[in-house]
C-alpha cells in the first residue's frame, strides 16, 4: 500500500494527551530518547515540553492563536532587551566571516511578513553568500528569463505563491542573498521594477540605517531614509569599484563597458550608471 493512501485530510485536529514520564525523541535526527518531567510555555505562549535532557519545542512553527499578541503585519522585531542583542551581536563579530567573505548570520531579531516589493536595481547589488554573481549557471537563467518573461511571475512553489529569494541581513547591516541570485539576475535582465523578497535580520541588523536594506529604506515600519544607494557608498563597499577595475572618475563610455562584464565588476558599474542617470530607488 502506497504511502498516500494513509493520508487522511479533516479540518481539525487533537495531538495526543502528553504526561509525566512519557519517553520522546528529540535532536536533530529524532533519535536521541528523552522523558518528559513536566511542562511549560515560552515567550510566545508556545508549549514546551521540560525533560530530563532539556526543553524541548512541542511545535516547531509557531501556533498563531495561542501568541498573547496577534501576528501583524509588516516588519516584526523580537529583541528581549538591550543586553540580550549586545550579547548577540558581540557574539557575532566574533565568529568574523565564512570562506566566500558573508559575516556572520546567529539569531533572528527582525522579519517581514508578507514578503514586501523591493527595488530590484537594488537587490542586483547584494552579493550572494557562495559568489554566485562569478558563478552563473547560463541553463537555469535562461529559463527563468523565459518563464519570467513569459508569466510576468517568478515560479511558483507547490503553495501557489511566488518563489521569492531570500535575502539575510547581518548585525553589520550587510545584505546578502543566501537564495534566488538568479531570480533577481533575470528580473534586472527583464527590466522589472520591483520583486518580492524574503527577509530576515539577523543580531539587530535592522537597526543599522546605513545599510542596503534597512527597513526605513524599503518601506517597512520604521522612518524612512532619503538615499541614492546607486553612489556605491556603502560602508562595507569603500574602495570596492577600484578593486574590481573601475577607475574613480570613470567616464561613462568607461562604465557602460565595465556594465557588460560579469560579477561584482558589472554591478558595480551599473551602480555608478544609475546614479549618473539620476535612478535612485
Amino acid at each position: 500500500m502506497r504511502a498516500k493512501e494513509f493520508v487522511v485530510e479533516t479540518d481539525s485536529y487533537s495531538p495526543p494527551t502528553l504526561n509525566v514520564g512519557d519517553r520522546i525523541l528529540k535532536g536533530k535526527f529524532k533519535n536521541s530518547p528523552a522523558e518528559i518531567k513536566g511542562f511549560t510555555r515560552d515567550k510566545h505562549n508556545q508549549p514546551v515540553l521540560k525533560t530530563n535532557r532539556g526543553d524541548v519545542q512541542l511545535f516547531k512553527p509557531r501556533v498563531a492563536k495561542l501568541m498573547n499578541t496577534p501576528v501583524s503585519e509588516g516588519l516584526s522585531i523580537d529583541v528581549p532587551n538591550e543586553q540580550w542583542l549586545q550579547d548577540k551581536i558581540d557574539y557575532a563579530k566574533s565568529k568574523g566571516r565564512d570562506e566566500w567573505g558573508a559575516p556572520f548570520f546567529g539569531t533572528t531579531t527582525a522579519y517581514v511578513r508578507p514578503n514586501p516589493q523591493v527595488s530590484v536595481v537594488r537587490l542586483e547589488l547584494l552579493k550572494g553568500m557562495r559568489n554566485e554573481q562569478n558563478n552563473v549557471r547560463k541553463t537555469d537563467l535562461e529559463w527563468l528569463l523565459a518563464h519570467m518573461e513569459k508569466t510576468g511571475k517568478l515560479p511558483l512553489t507547490n503553495q501557489g505563491e511566488e518563489y521569492a529569494p531570500l535575502v539575510l541581513v547581518a548585525y553589520n547591516g550587510e545584505a546578502w542573498v543566501s537564495e534566488g541570485n538568479h531570480r533577481i539576475m533575470a528580473a534586472y535582465r527583464l527590466g522589472w521594477k520591483k520583486m518580492p523578497v524574503e527577509i530576515r535580520y539577523f543580531d539587530g541588523g535592522e537597526r543599522v540605517q546605513d545599510g542596503i536594506m534597512y527597513p526605513g529604506k524599503i518601506g517597512l515600519g520604521q522612518q524612512a531614509v532619503s538615499e541614492n544607494f546607486a553612489d556605491g557608498k556603502n560602508p562595507q563597499d569603500k574602495g570596492d569599484s577600484q578593486r574590481h577595475g573601475i577607475p574613480k572618475g570613470a567616464t561613462m563610455a568607461q562604465l557602460e563597458k565595465a556594465a557588460r562584464a560579469p560579477g561584482r565588476k558589472g554591478q558595480l558599474a551599473r551602480w555608478q550608471l544609475n546614479m549618473r542617470r539620476g535612478k535612485k530607488k
